[in-house]
């Protein structure tokens, strides 16, 4: 079942409080306006994905420090070495996630494992970056942030 940007903010939002309660910090910014959308799409020429235009509605900006995640406006990273030109939206680790601007699609690419990989959707790049989230959490905290979590979220 595909996952809203809406329902990936509200589940990633709850994770970094979370986080932050076990000594994690995080920055959330206010939402991107639709016109800042808009500007930036004729500025630049390339069509932000509509399922990331909703995820910007709701943040700007969103960046975990412990992890080194990180999710926000486009910002222009030139081109590939097949000469497509890239948008850099956000990182966690040595991941780093793109919007290829000939094409729209998102994409990331493992600097560790030195590979790309290209997602068919909004949702499907969230899960990925969500699950290396927990991973760094599960590294850090072990069950302990499980069990914050369940406390402090109990209907989940």
């Amino acid at each position: 079942m595909k996952v809203s940007a809406a329902e990936w903010y509200e589940d990633i939002m709850k994770m970094c409080k979370v986080m932050e309660s076990l000594g994690w910090t995080y920055t959330a910014e206010g939402p991107a306006s639709a016109e800042k959308i808009s500007e930036f799409e004729k500025e630049t020429g390339c069509q932000i994905p509509d399922e990331y235009k909703e995820w910007l509605g709701l943040t700007a900006s969103l960046t975990i420090d412990d992890c080194d995640f990180s999710l926000y406006m486009p910002e222009d990273a030139g081109e590939n070495e097949k000469g497509f030109r890239m948008f850099a939206v956000g990182s966690v680790s040595a991941r780093e996630y793109f919007i290829n601007a000939d094409s729209g699609k998102m994409f990331v690419y493992d600097d560790l494992m030195q590979k790309t990989e290209e997602f068919d959707s909004l949702d499907d790049m969230l899960f990925d970056m969500s699950a290396r989230i927990e991973m760094y959490a599960d590294e850090d905290f072990g069950d302990e942030w499980q069990d914050a979590y369940d406390e402090m979220f109990p209907e989940e």
